[in-house]
């Protein structure tokens, strides 16, 4: 029974204030009623003869409180109930109205105290929590130990475990908090980890320092939002939250031991003392979850300011997973490649675990690597994805950095716990992500410089071909400004036409790769084209011109169909257009098998006009159609003859000139089974531009 003492304090025989008055549970209907048994009343005239009374000299009442949020529950009569009012017959007399009044009184008393009790344990704790500092563990150690004050305590027992698996006792130096380890081991029923809310408990304590005992403590278990974990598919981050069921996880507990104030009847904790700890910890609950949030947060942000470079710090991302909570002990990098469908793992491991087992990497291979290499148009390589897997040494968190380049890295951290918190599972994945936006940016970087190394390459290759033709042809120049007669015949000669031209072709070619290298990196603005007036079907013919050599070397024949009436005015940026129509002629004659037709249309129609580029080849898949406009990208040569090396800028490059010049624009192409007239299977390219780029033509309207 919780009980007070009220008056002097010398009052109360030192006897009686150790002792326990037990009251019968069977009794407890007859006292809600404010009435006594017989046999209570004996047991209580006992009771009071050992104290040293006299028990004939005391009447008895019993103590109810007043009507309140603290003593409301269930059994209202019961909860209410605080005890039996002993009084001496000559200090009290027992009148129904006197008894009444004086009880109220009593009880009113009790009431004032515990709201003051309330209001001062909720007032410090405001104060404490404008002194103290960021850290978490701190902020709740002081309240803790304010609130073991409060409640009369002898001791305070402290326990992160996210921090730290030990229970640590906190106590008072010279006005300075210390943290003292304890090995303390509860029975299974009593581990207070397991508990859900503030309760009081009997549990049984050992610990290295002190034997076996039974002590009662009063256990606040902190809760925070949290998930179960199971195994899951690698989806989504959002879609890896959504689909772990919710809980509620108590990973940091505080525990008081051993009630010990002067005044009370009984060494126990009572339902105010229970009270206070609600009201403290309830009060501070949402401010700590968001500094727990705020601080694991910090705690990423300083990895990524620390290792401000692009390269993935396998040792220092485990580092920073470990601050989050001692529950992860190890993280794995695993490079997979896929090498003619055969896919192959590169382990690096760090932390305290073995390295992961044999059945999970094939396990890994069967149930996901198979299905993202052999489909990989259904992942979004710009997105990461997370699992979660279990084998019989606890859970795996997975995080898979796709990419599209044949290679990818996944990496598994062990988490020794069924339950994680929220905010450790959102700086988890903040983390990782973080890490990918670094990975892609240099992934990004090695791309570009990969294709300027492409573009040189095939610059030099042009550059020199040129260089060679001219050389070839230099001395038969030089004679020729000697001798009038000679440099006449120089120019109806065959083999100087013919070097010429090539010289010329590769000189193009060389200027077309360079104009392609210019918008290589980023995409076109708009505002900065130079709009100008021309004639589309000049464009045409002039890129087919440049493009003779080639023709001629795969003998392709080129075939023309102009409808409509073209319009008296078109602009465009007539040199990067130029580029756009060279790459797709350029792109038409590379693939084309020799000996094959390639035709080209346009149909003039109100207020724009429509091209189109049919070419024999490998019919193009439909769904790959972003990625074929994508930097990089080649597609299958059928004819191996003569077969020129490409940069896999063509596409991509025609494509964002094209739609630099209006959003109707768009590049685009459908393939074409047996075509009777080209000869084969086909692949039409098209686009469809108003005659005055930059305005909005009716199609756009």
């Amino acid at each position: 029974m919780p009980s007070y003492y009220f008056g002097k304090a010398d009052y109360a025989p030192n006897s009686f204030s150790e002792k326990e008055v037990e009251v019968d549970c069977q009794t407890l209907k007859v006292l809600s009623e404010s009435e006594i048994s017989e046999e209570l009343e004996l047991e209580l005239r006992i009771q009071i003869e050992e104290a040293g009374l006299n028990p004939d000299g005391f009447e008895f009442a019993a103590l109810s409180t007043p009507n309140s949020p603290w003593t409301q529950g269930e059994n209202t009569s019961d909860q209410s109930l605080l005890g039996i009012l002993g009084c001496s017959a000559g200090q009290l007399k027992f009148s129904p109205s006197g008894m009444s009044h004086h009880l109220d009184h009593l009880a009113q008393q009790i009431e004032i105290s515990r709201l003051h009790r309330f209001h001062h344990a909720v007032k410090s704790t405001q104060s404490l929590l404008n002194e103290v500092e960021r850290d978490v563990d701190k902020s709740l150690k002081n309240i803790g130990h304010m609130v073991k004050s409060e409640i009369s305590a002898k001791r305070f027992i402290y326990k992160n475990d996210n921090s730290d698996h030990d229970w640590m006792e906190i106590e008072d130096a010279g006005g300075q908090l210390t943290s003292s380890l304890q090995q303390i081991e509860f029975r299974e029923g009593d581990d207070p980890s397991k508990f859900g809310h503030i309760q009081k408990r009997m549990a049984l304590l050992s610990s290295d320092t002190a034997k076996e005992e039974t002590v009662e403590l009063l256990v606040v278990p902190f809760l925070q939002p949290s998930y179960r974990l199971r195994s899951l598919p690698f989806t989504s981050s959002s879609d890896l939250i959504e689909n772990l069921e919710t809980s509620k996880s108590n990973d940091i507990n505080l525990i008081f031991l051993a009630k010990d104030a002067p005044g009370y009847l009984q060494n126990c904790f009572s339902d105010t003392d229970m009270l206070v700890a609600k009201s403290v910890f309830g009060y501070i609950e949402k401010y700590a979850s968001a500094k727990i949030f705020e601080e694991n947060s910090s705690r990423v942000l300083k990895f990524l300011k620390e290792k401000p470079g692009s390269s993935v710090n396998l040792s220092g991302i485990l580092d920073t997973l470990k601050s989050l909570s001692v529950h992860f002990s190890s993280l794995t990098s695993l490079v997979i490649q896929n090498v003619q469908s055969n896919i192959e793992i590169v382990e690096e491991h760090m932390g305290e675990n073995e390295p992961l087992a044999h059945g999970y990497l094939e396990r890994l291979k069967e149930n996901y690597l198979s299905k993202f290499f052999s489909n990989q148009d259904a992942f979004d390589s710009s997105d990461l994805f997370f699992g979660v897997d279990k084998d019989d040494r606890g859970f795996i968190l997975e995080v898979h950095f796709p990419s599209n380049s044949g290679s990818s890295k996944i990496f598994v951290a062990r988490y020794d716990s069924d339950q994680i918190s929220e905010s450790i599972l959102k700086s988890f994945v903040n983390l990782f992500s973080e890490v990918y936006v670094r990975t892609k940016k240099q992934e990004h970087q090695s791309d570009r410089a990969a294709y300027i190394m492409q573009v040189r390459h095939a610059v030099i290759h042009h550059f020199s071909a040129a260089n060679r033709s001219i050389r070839s042809i230099r001395p038969l120049w030089n004679r020729g400004i000697k001798n009038k007669e000679y440099w006449i015949s120089l120019l109806s000669d065959p083999v100087i036409e013919g070097e010429l031209d090539r010289a010329i072709t590769s000189l193009g070619q060389a200027n077309l790769i360079i104009e392609n290298g210019r918008f290589l990196l980023g995409n076109i603005d708009p505002k900065s084209l130079n709009r100008k007036p021309y004639k589309f079907v000049d464009v045409v013919n002039d890129c087919i011109q440049v493009l003779q050599d080639i023709r001629d070397e795969k003998h392709i024949r080129i075939v023309s169909k102009v409808t409509g009436n073209p319009p008296r005015v078109m602009n465009a940026d007539e040199p990067l257009l130029h580029i756009a129509i060279m790459n797709l002629f350029d792109n038409a004659i590379k693939y084309s098998p020799h000996h094959k037709t390639i035709r080209w249309t346009v149909d003039y129609r109100r207020d724009h006009f429509r091209f189109e580029l049919s070419s024999v080849g490998d019919k193009l898949d439909p769904t790959k159609r972003e990625l074929l406009f994508q930097v990089g990208f080649r597609g299958n040569q059928r004819d191996r003859l003569n077969q020129r090396h490409g940069t896999g800028l063509g596409l991509p490059v025609a494509y964002k000139i094209l739609k630099a010049h209006s959003d109707m624009a768009q590049l685009d192409f459908k393939p074409e089974q047996s075509n009777v007239d080209l000869g084969g299977d086909a692949n039409t390219f098209y686009f469809e531009m108003p005659y005055l780029t930059g305005q909005a033509s009716a199609k756009d309207e």
